[in-house]
């Protein structure tokens, strides 16, 4: 598996807007995947649209981090304006009034919920995970502390560590 670096100034593909959700003018959207998680529950794009009003309804979680330009947002929560270096999550099941004045651009993450039970298992075996980790930086602290605490100037225990039995006398 490999790291991936993405611009943020890629060429988008048209990803028209539902006509219905249309409120004002002709708001013209492109967007770009430039990601996907190897589970498939989330994908990372690039989106843009040019100026108009539109209504958006969120299916998936969705976090935002506005790169250029800026837009006015309308919600149950009230109207607040977002612009260059915001981030905003929308969680699934919300829906928004976009009002774009000039242009927007922006990467998004959408994340597809797991059910319930699933997310719970998912979350206990990351727990299981970190302690385990924490565990095993213990048990490696141990083997430096047996060594003398030699190591290399990153303070990685050496490869070949000295532990006679006259280490263990007190």
């Amino acid at each position: 598996m490999e790291i991936l670096v993405s611009r943020s100034d890629l060429d988008l593909q048209s990803a028209p807007i539902c006509r219905d959700w249309i409120l004002d003018g002709e708001p013209t959207a492109r967007n770009r995947v430039i990601s996907k998680s190897q589970d498939g529950t989330s994908v990372t794009l690039l989106w843009d649209c040019t100026a108009g009003q539109f209504n958006w309804i969120y299916d998936t979680d969705e976090t935002v981090y506005i790169i250029e330009g800026s837009a006015t947002l309308t919600d149950a929560s009230g109207t607040r304006r977002i612009a260059a270096g915001d981030v905003v999550f929308f969680p699934a099941g919300t829906s928004a009034t976009w009002r774009v004045g000039d242009y927007v651009r922006k990467v998004a993450v959408f994340r597809h919920a797991l059910p319930r039970p699933l997310g719970l298992a998912v979350r206990v075996g990351h727990r299981a995970n970190q302690a385990l980790a924490r565990s095993a930086k213990g048990m490696l602290d141990r083997v430096r502390g047996l060594a003398g605490g030699r190591g290399d100037e990153q303070g990685r225990a050496p490869v070949y560590a000295a532990v006679t039995p006259d280490r263990f006398a007190a």
